[in-house]
């Protein structure tokens, strides 16, 4: 599981996040992951977590 963690910093109103090595290289090749009732909850949380990081890096719409 690839985890990309950023810094944001607040101008004005409006939060403009920094650049995050390798979201690109991320971004180019992962995809969102879907799961099903036979997972466990821990490869869910993984998931999940995978997904959300492609919502904030990639823009990923629906992914959950």
């Amino acid at each position: 599981m690839l985890t990309l963690n950023g810094c944001a910093s607040l101008t004005g109103s409006a939060v403009i996040e920094a650049p995050v090595a390798g979201a690109n290289t991320f971004c180019a090749i992962a995809k969102p992951i879907t799961w099903s009732s036979r997972d466990t909850d821990e490869t869910i949380r993984g998931v999940k977590e995978h997904n959300a990081v492609g919502v904030r890096l990639c823009h990923w719409e629906g992914a959950g």
